[in-house]
C-alpha cells in the first residue's frame, strides 16, 4: 500500500447487506492523444478507486467519476483531504480489536475483503462457506459484540455528561465563593468605613 492509497469502511445501516469496501489511490496512466501530439510518452493522475464485497475476493477498479465520488462521498473527501488511510472512523472498529479473535482468523478474513466486526457481522449466510469452519459462530460473536458495544457506548454517553455537569457545577460553586468573599470584603469595608 502506497501513501497515497486509502482505506475506509462503510458503516454497515443493513445488516443484511455487507458495506462495501473502497480505496482510493492515483494512478499514472498514458495519454494517448498528449502523447501523440507531443511526439513522446505522456502520463497523467487519474484517481482510481479499487470497490469489493466483505467475503469476496473480487474487485472492481474504476477511474474515479461523480458516481463514485458521491457514493462514497464521506470516504473520498477524505482521501482527498489527507491522502491517508483512516484508522478510526464512524462504524469502523478493526477485527484486532475484537478479543475472540485470532491473529490466523484476521488474516484469513483480510484475504476475503473482511476487515472490521461490522463486515463480520453483516455476512450473510451464502458467504459463509468462503470464510471456512466456525463462520457462523464468528459472526455470531461479531453480532454480540456489536450489540454489547451499544449498551457501553450508551453508559460512556452518560459518564462524560455526567462528567461535563460535575465541571460546570464546580466552575459555577468557584464563582460562588468567589463572590461570597468579595460580597463580605465590601461588607467588611463598608462597616470599617462606617465606624
Amino acid at each position: 500500500m502506497t501513501a497515497g492509497d486509502y482505506e475506509f469502511f462503510v458503516p454497515q445501516v443493513n445488516i443484511q447487506a455487507p458495506a462495501p469496501r473502497v480505496r482510493f489511490y492515483v494512478e499514472a496512466m498514458e495519454h494517448p492523444g498528449e502523447s501523440k501530439r507531443q511526439g513522446r510518452t505522456v502520463f497523467v493522475d487519474r484517481e482510481m478507486a479499487d470497490i469489493s464485497n466483505p467475503g469476496s475476493k473480487d474487485v472492481f477498479t474504476t477511474v474515479v467519476n461523480d458516481k463514485i465520488k458521491q457514493q462514497f462521498l464521506m470516504q473520498y473527501e477524505h482521501w482527498k483531504r489527507t491522502r491517508e488511510e483512516l484508522v478510526r472512523g464512524p462504524g469502523f472498529t478493526p477485527l484486532t480489536e475484537a478479543p475472540f479473535m485470532r491473529p490466523s482468523q484476521i488474516e484469513e478474513l483480510r484475504v476475503l475483503n473482511i476487515m472490521t466486526i461490522e463486515q463480520l457481522a453483516s455476512v450473510p449466510d451464502t458467504g459463509l462457506d468462503r470464510i471456512g469452519h466456525g463462520a457462523r459462530d464468528l459472526v455470531s460473536k461479531a453480532k454480540g459484540f456489536l450489540k454489547a458495544a451499544e449498551g457501553t457506548a450508551a453508559v460512556q454517553k452518560l459518564e462524560i455528561e455526567l462528567a461535563e455537569r460535575d465541571s460546570k457545577i464546580a466552575v459555577l460553586e468557584r464563582q460562588m465563593a468567589e463572590m461570597s468573599k468579595r460580597f463580605d470584603q465590601a461588607m467588611e469595608a463598608k462597616n470599617n468605613g462606617s465606624n
